[in-house]
């Protein structure tokens, strides 16, 4: 595998039996994402549904106005694929 991805954090073999590989390069992902066949065997690979993301949070005032789609749309080109609005009550005391 090295030969083929060349930079790998981890590699570890679940209880399952599958394998998790876990590269910090987005290139490498593409390149074990392409693989057909480990040591002339067969193999089916996919992302992992969890661990493959990435989550941040942007606090803008100016942001909380756009809804979720404008908010996606226009960062689609970095990758952002959801977004969640969180909107905080401030509480207000009476003096």
């Amino acid at each position: 595998m090295k030969c083929q991805v060349r930079t790998l954090d981890t590699v570890k073999k679940l209880q399952r039996g599958d394998i998790l590989i876990k590269t910090e390069s987005r290139v490498y992902a593409e390149k074990l994402m392409e693989m057909t066949s480990l040591a002339n065997v067969p193999v089916n690979v996919s992302p992992h549904r969890s661990l493959n993301c990435c989550k941040g949070v942007i606090w803008c005032r100016d942001v909380a106005c756009c809804d979720k789609e404008e908010i996606i749309d226009n960062l689609r080109s970095h990758d952002i694929t959801d977004a969640v609005i969180i909107t905080v009550k401030m509480a207000v005391s009476a003096v």
